[in-house]
Parts: structure tokens; C-alpha cells; sequence
């Protein structure tokens, strides 16, 4: 049955959907409901309203979910607005609004704001004792003006002057309203001022004549576009259920003013959005294909590109574009998410081509056969796939004139014209074989498409007017080749968003080969608002440094504002001695947190297997992620590479021994890629360690898996 609202204003919370969220699945439903008869009715008699004596904020009021649980609501006295704020047992309910206010002021804008807090060296609303400046602090950089501009008292900045580390400054901000310790942050960061100060500041409102009715200082603070990363205004039945489905995926109705900035902003040309793990850049990407489809390609023709190089991402972007659209079909219907490779297949075939993919193994029969038949300089059989994959294909050097020419840097291995020409015979016998087979890769088939293109013998029906890339590091030159062929580089018509530090395909160098003009239109984001500091800090240490798409060094300065408790690392005596342990531990975390939201997560598909065996017999509910599996009821089971794009509250990562991870190198006595390899390992498993928010387990059997020794 469809609800009708009534006049009344209702809103929720961020920390409302974070405490829906952790409590007990049979407490959720019954949330729910409550939910729903306070946005068509608030005055609902099931409702049940209290007066909290104890509460710090006379606003307060108290809804009953059931015997043993309320939720805690703002409602200021003569108005319709509702405010849900809180939901916990009943006396932890009561204890959290004696502790917390809902402030409302022009500086800080809607802030829920804690009395004290215990975890801090000195509540922010207490001034604190006289500290010394401490030369050399991290933010000695920044002046006073800079750190009142974003909302820091006067009697704080003592406290704030007196951090000497990134550690020291973490802990204080815990003592700073949200908003204005990640203000605080991003300045520490470098960000420029001017986004920092408009995360907490707006202009004010243009005086007007017109006699306005007097609202309610509460009521006027829900419309102001500064308080909706904290504050939604429930505006359809379809935002209600929205929240109630997915109360930990706040994405959907929360944006970050950062990432907002990078979602309406105009780029007159080809643009890059990088950061670390959890950072957002997939979000900004999903809201920015949204913005663009509903205000500045709006036509009926137009059509937003959003891709990405693995199956596994582009079915979960899918899934999540669907999510953000909703009830929208008409814009859905208009942003074509999907995995580069498939829509060259697509258009590949509309004009009724068909062709086979060459398999792995046979590309490293046919290889060897051309090795043995006309290598002259002793050189494996892995150096010369590698050749033809990063120098053949990827860099388009097809005949011999063309690779004697074409700029190998980055292979390491420096090639003379002598070299190249006794390399060449086998790199040709080779790709004359892969045609005898009737077989393309994939590079063969972009090429073929972008030829089909440019000669009038593919029409679109559709006219692609940008192209989102997310994870773009592991794209390949062919693949974005083709994707400009379809968008261009104009205005607002390319953004890129990657990490070189997920890279676990050996790609993504296309923007030196290429020459994209990058330039100004370079955003880092590096707040982490996913991961806790101590999961964050604990996978860096994997990759400690990286270069950005556009070749821009990536410094390792990314920080969290979520705290939690450390890393577990477990090393069993035996395989047997780690899955009994595993499978303890689970036990344990599934007491607390829901099944669907923790994943067992392994190297390869045999360990996953294994696993899946372990699980069963041990009778937890999971789902295998495959393919086109993107979630499943249970325990979430994949491999590295499948979760990647995915988030969990928690995560254990098993089978981290020496005998599993890295993976053997398959090359034979190539140096570089057998470091390539490696690098790619860790990246790999700083992957896996990120898809955890609160809680990471690993565990290995025997000996420690190398890569992990810092950990």
C-alpha cells in the first residue's frame, strides 16, 4: 500500500541509519515500521512519545520500538518537523540524549554535538589549560585566522598547536564536532582553504523584502544545502525505503561536500579524481553520472558512459546506479554502466561480427612455438608475451617500421635497433598464428570497432556525450582508445577516477601514451570516510609509494577520522589448527554483526573452495560472490580480486602463508616481471585489506606470507 505524508517535515539522522544499522536483525523490522507510521503519520498513537527528563536538549522526545528499544527524536514544540536522531536499548537511548545536543548557529550550521566525550584529551566545549606551540606540529603551517575561519575556538587552538604528530592530531580532533575536524583535516592536508571553510560555512541567504512566516530555527536549518551531508529530509516514499533497505549504505543520501564539489563542477576537458581506498572516488563517479544525465546532458539522445575494466566492478556499479535512480527509469535508462569489454562486444556484434577470444594458454602455446622457431637472442618465452601485450598491443606498434620506432619506456630492458629487429619475427609469427587459430584478443577487437567507427559502418543509436571511468588504473590503452573514440575529450566529456596503488592488472599507462591533457583538472580526495585510521594506516604500509594516473606523486597522507581496534594477524601451526580458528573468530563477529555484512575473503578460487566446505560443515550461511553474484544472504565468500569494489564491516582474509601469497611468478628468468608480480601481490592484498570499515582478521598457516611483514 502506497503511504501518504502528511504536512509534517521528517528527517533523519546520519547517526540514526549508522545505529539502525548495528542492531539486532530481529530489532530492525520492527524499526522500521515505526519509521514508516512517523512519515505518514507522526502523530501516530503506536508512536508512544515520551518527554526524557534526563536530556540535555528539551527538543528530545523518546518513540517506543518495542519493550526493550526506543528511538530518539527531535521535535521542537509548535512545529512539524521530527528529527530522528538515535536508536539504541531503551536506558542506552536515554543515556546517549542526556549526552548529546542538536545544535543549530549560522557558523556550524545543524551539528549534533556530544556534552563531553571521554575518548578526548579535552572536551571542545571546556577551554582548555594554556599549551605550548610546539615547532615543527603539523599544523604549523596554517595560522590562527585559517584554523577560526573553520570553526576552532579560540581557546582550543592551543590544544591543536600542541600536536606533533599525525597520531597526536587525530586523537585531538576527536574532540571537535565532525564538521569542523574534518575542516581541520583538510587543511593539515593542503587542501585549499576555500573547500575546507565552504564545509562549514555558506553564504547567507540575500535579504528579501517579502514578509516571510517565522519558522523554527530547526526547521530552516533542514533546507540549508551545508547540513544535508549530515541531515536528509525524507521528500518520497522512495527516499523512506531507501533508508530503511540500505541503512549502512548512506552514499545514497549523504555526499560529502568534497566530493559534491567534483560531481557539479564543469571540467573544460579531460579530468582525474585520485585517492586511496575508500576515499569515495566511486561515489563521486555514480552521483557524477547522475548530476550529468539530470543537468547537463539532458536531451533524449545523450547518453552517460560509466565503465570500468573487470565484470565483477561493472555488475556492482549497475546494481548501485539502480539504487541511486530508483524510481527514476527515464535518467537510469540513460546511463549505460557497463564493462568496457562487453560494450565492445556489444557494438562489435550489432553489426552482425561474431569472433572468439584467444584463451591464456593457447596465447602461451602459440608463443612458445614462435619462440622455438625463431628466437636468435636467448630471450623467454614471458619476455616476449609481455612485449607483445605492453609494446605490441598496448602501445599500437602492429608492423615491423612501427615497432622499431615506438617508445618503449617503461619495459626496463633497453632494446638496441639490432635487438628489435631480431625480436620482431617472433612477435609477427605470433600474431599470424593467433589469426590461423580464428581467434582476437581483446586489444584486436577495440581496434576493430573504433575502425567500424571511423568508417560509417557503425551508427550508434545513441549519442555518448562522457565517460566515467572508475577504477581507470587498470584500464589499458586499446580500451580507452575506443572509449574517446565514442565521447571525445571535450568539455566535461572525460573523467577518470583510480588508484595506482589498486592497480592488479598490469595497465595504466594510457595517459602518458596517450597524451591526455590532464593538466589543473587533477583532485585528490584523502579523507578516508570508510575505513578506520587503524585498518587504513596498517594496509598502507603494503604500498608506501605510488605515482597518480597523470604521473603526479602520490604522497602517503591519507587519513581517517573512524577509529577501531587494530588489525588481528593469527599464524596457525597448521591449515587445519587456521580454519578451525577462522571459523571461531566468525562465530563470534556474527554475534554482533550481521552475516551479509562480513566477507571471508582468500588468494585463490581453490582456497574459496576450501573454504566454502569449511563454512557449510560449520553450518554459517554464506553466498559464493561470482560473476554476476554481486551479493547473497550469509557470510559473503570471494576471492581478492572479486571483492574488489566492495566494502564490509568486517573481513578475514585468510590463507595469508608463504606457500599462497604471492602467487608463483609463471614467467621464466624475467626479472622485471617477476618484480612486476610482485608489486602486483601487494597491491592485491592492500585491495583485500580495504574493504574492511571496522573490523580486519587475517591469518596464515606455517610461516607468514612475505608480503606481510610489516603488518
Amino acid at each position: 500500500m502506497v503511504m501518504k505524508q502528511t504536512s509534517a517535515q521528517v528527517a533523519l539522522s546520519e547517526e540514526f541509519l549508522v545505529a539502525l544499522g548495528k542492531l539486532p536483525l530481529n530489532v530492525q523490522p520492527r524499526v522500521r515500521d515505526c519509521m514508516r507510521h512517523l512519515y505518514q503519520n507522526p502523530t501516530h498513537p503506536s508512536l508512544n512519545y515520551e518527554a526524557i527528563h534526563s536530556a540535555s536538549d528539551p527538543c528530545m522526545r523518546s518513540i517506543r520500538i518495542n519493550e526493550g528499544y526506543r528511538a530518539i527524536v527531535a521535535h521542537p514544540d509548535g512545529t512539524g518537523t521530527y528529527v530522528l536522531l538515535w536508536v539504541d536499548k531503551h536506558d542506552a537511548a536515554y543515556d546517549w540524549a542526556s549526552r548529546h545536543v542538536l545544535n543549530v548557529d549560522d557558523l556550524h550550521g545543524l551539528t549534533l554535538a556530544p556534552i563531553t566525550r571521554s575518548q578526548s584529551p579535552l572536551p571542545a566545549e571546556i577551554p582548555p589549560a594554556p599549551t605550548p606551540t610546539i615547532k615543527g606540529g603539523v599544523l604549523e603551517h596554517l595560522n590562527d585566522a585559517q584554523l577560526l575561519q573553520v570553526g576552532v575556538t579560540k581557546a582550543f587552538l592551543p590544544v591543536l598547536r600542541a600536536c606533533a604528530t599525525d597520531d597526536d592530531l587525530l586523537e585531538v580532533l576527536q574532540g571537535l564536532r565532525q564538521e569542523i575536524a574534518e575542516a581541520v583535516m583538510c587543511l593539515a592536508l593542503g587542501q585549499p582553504l576555500a573547500v575546507a571553510v565552504e564545509e562549514v560555512q555558506q553564504e547567507p541567504e540575500p535579504p528579501t523584502s517579502e514578509v516571510q512566516p517565522v519558522s523554527h530555527p530547526l526547521e530552516v536549518a533542514l533546507q540549508r544545502p551545508e547540513n544535508r551531508r549530515r541531515f536528509v529530509v525524507l521528500t518520497s516514499q522512495h527516499e523512506l525505503e531507501q533508508a530503511l533497505e540500505y541503512p549502512l549504505e548512506r552514499w545514497r543520501l549523504f555526499l560529502h561536500p568534497s566530493q559534491q564539489d567534483i560531481v557539479q563542477r564543469h571540467f573544460d576537458g579531460p579530468a582525474l579524481v585520485s585517492g586511496g581506498a575508500g576515499t569515495g572516488k566511486t561515489v563521486v563517479g555514480l552521483h557524477r553520472a547522475y548530476y550529468l544525465a539530470t543537468h547537463v546532458f539532458t536531451a533524449p539522445s545523450d547518453r552517460i558512459l560509466l565503465t570500468t575494466f573487470t565484470t565483477n566492478l561493472a555488475e556492482n556499479l549497475s546494481t548501485l546506479m539502480d539504487s541511486l535512480c530508483g524510481s527514476d527509469q527515464a535518467t537510469r535508462k540513460r546511463i549505460d554502466v557497463i564493462h568496457v569489454h562487453s560494450l565492445a562486444a556489444r557494438l562489435r556484434r550489432s553489426v552482425g561480427e561474431q569472433f572468439g577470444i584467444l584463451e591464456d594458454q593457447l596465447a602461451r602455446t602459440l608463443m612458445t612455438q614462435a619462440v622455438q622457431r625463431l628466437d636468435t637472442l636467448k630471450l623467454p618465452v614471458s619476455f616476449y608475451l609481455s612485449e607483445w601485450t605492453e609494446v605490441v598491443q598496448e602501445r599500437e606498434a602492429l608492423t615491423q617500421d612501427e615497432y622499431l620506432q615506438v617508445d618503449r619506456a617503461g619495459r626496463g630492458k633497453a632494446l638496441n635497433p639490432q635487438q628489435r629487429l631480431a625480436i620482431w619475427p617472433v612477435l609477427e609469427a605470433y600474431g599470424q598464428a593467433v589469426k590461423a587459430a580464428k581467434r582476437e584478443e581483446w586489444p584486436d577487437v577495440m581496434r576493430r570497432v573504433r575502425h567500424l567507427l571511423s568508417t560509417g559502418q557503425l551508427q550508434l543509436p545513441a549519442h555518448y556525450r562522457t565517460a566515467i571511468i572508475d577504477e581507470a588504473q587498470d584500464m589499458g590503452t586499446p580500451e580507452i582508445r575506443l572509449v574517446l573514440s565514442l565521447t571525445g575529450i571535450g568539455p566535461d566529456g572525460l573523467l577518470l577516477l583510480g588508484d595506482t596503488r589498486q592497480q592488479i592488472y598490469a595497465r595504466g599507462a594510457f595517459v602518458r601514451l596517450l597524451s591526455i591533457p590532464i593538466g589543473r583538472r587533477h583532485h585528490r580526495l584523502r579523507l578516508n570516510y570508510r575505513t578506520t585510521e587503524q585498518i587504513r594506516s596498517s594496509a598502507a604500509q603494503l604500498v608506501t609509494t605510488a605515482t597518480a594516473l597523470n604521473g603526479d606523486a602520490l604522497t602517503a597522507d591519507d587519513l581517517s577520522l573512524l577509529s577501531g581496534p587494530a588489525p588481528t594477524v593469527k599464524l596457525f601451526p597448521s591449515l587445519i589448527a587456521e580454519q578451525e580458528g577462522m571459523v571461531a573468530a566468525l562465530k563470534e563477529v556474527l554475534s554482533v554483526i550481521a552475516s551479509e555484512e562480513v566477507a571471508v575473503v582468500a588468494r585463490t578460487n581453490a582456497l574459496v573452495n576450501q573454504y566454502q566446505h569449511i563454512l557449510a560443515t560449520a553450518g554459517i550461511p554464506h553466498t559464493r560472490l561470482e560473476a554476476k553474484v554481486t551479493r547473497g544472504p550469509g557470510v559473503q565468500l570471494a576471492t581478492m580480486h572479486r571483492v574488489k569494489g566492495l566494502e564490509f564491516r568486517a573481513v578475514f582474509i585468510v590463507g595469508c602463508s608463504s606457500d599462497v601469497l604471492p602467487q608463483p611468478y609463471i614467467g621464466d628468468g624475467d626479472e622485471m616481471g617477476r618484480l612486476e608480480h610482485l608489486e602486483r601481490e601487494q597491491r592485491l592484498l592492500y585491495v583485500s585489506m580495504t574493504r574492511a570499515r571496522e573490523l580486519l582478521w587475517m591469518s596464515g598457516a606455517g610461516s607468514l606470507s612475505p608480503i606481510m611483514a610489516a603488518q
